[in-house]
């Protein structure tokens, strides 16, 4: 029986949807959206209240959504076509990399949206793409594929019962610079800039990741055992992110 690939869809973001939660965001997430939309910065110097912010802001991007509806609906049949020719190859060699079965996961949802937060939905297997009209095709493919591995990594680190944000961070960067799926990706192994400079012992964190990944029996024995690597090293690693 041949195997059933994931597809992904990509979708423009329900702009309602969009304006309700931008609308919800704190000040700090809006003070991101501002420094990408400089003419609603300028607008906002006359809100007198939240709720003239508000007003302001749903009628900046109810006209903006107009404006760029057509080249999105574009960028969008171009993104989907091109996924197409390689999301066979991807799905089949992510999957088995992470030992995962592709008949759970039918299909992931790229929705493109005008709010630089993206947000990951990882129950629906959706996420946010922020995107105003870029046409890179390849910076596109390493987004998608980084996004759903992800998801696919907090689906698995669930199963397992590991609930830790730090631990994913960190090891994301020796399965992305595995062989098996370095296409999507085009680039050597990288260290995250935060986790560069960690000592544990005397070698760097990422050293002591990168070994049990290349030592691994499994990927799940990775997982674990990178698990109690860094569940045991956790105060430490913590105090020098601090610096």
């Amino acid at each position: 029986m041949k195997n059933i690939i994931p597809q992904v869809e990509f979708k423009i973001k329900n702009p309602e949807e969009t304006l309700k939660e931008i609308n919800e965001f704190n000040r700090e997430s809006i003070e991101i959206i501002l420094e990408e939309h400089f003419k609603l910065k300028k607008l906002l110097t006359n809100a007198k209240s939240k709720d003239d912010t508000i007003k302001i802001m749903n009628r900046y991007f109810r006209q903006f959504q107009k404006e760029i509806k057509g080249k999105m609906s574009a960028i969008i049949k171009t993104f989907q076509r091109t996924w197409n020719s390689s999301n066979e190859d991807f799905m089949m060699n992510t999957f088995n990399l992470l030992e995962m079965d592709m008949e759970k996961y039918p299909k992931f949802t790229a929705n493109l949206s005008y709010s630089p937060i993206e947000k990951i939905n990882y129950e629906r297997n959706e996420f946010d793409i922020y995107n105003v009209g870029d046409t890179d095709v390849k910076k596109m493919k390493q987004i998608i594929s980084y996004n759903i591995l992800s998801t696919l990594l907090e689906k698995k680190l669930s199963e397992l019962d590991i609930q830790s944000d730090l631990l994913k961070e960190i090891i994301i960067v020796p399965i992305t610079g595995d062989t098996k799926i370095q296409k999507a990706f085009t680039h050597k192994p990288l260290t995250k800039e935060k986790f560069k400079m960690i000592l544990i012992g005397d070698n760097f964190l990422q050293n002591h990741i990168n070994k049990l990944y290349k030592e691994k029996t499994s990927f799940e024995d990775f997982l674990k055992e990178s698990w109690e690597f860094v569940e045991k090293n956790e105060q430490k690693i913590l105090e020098q992110l601090a610096y």
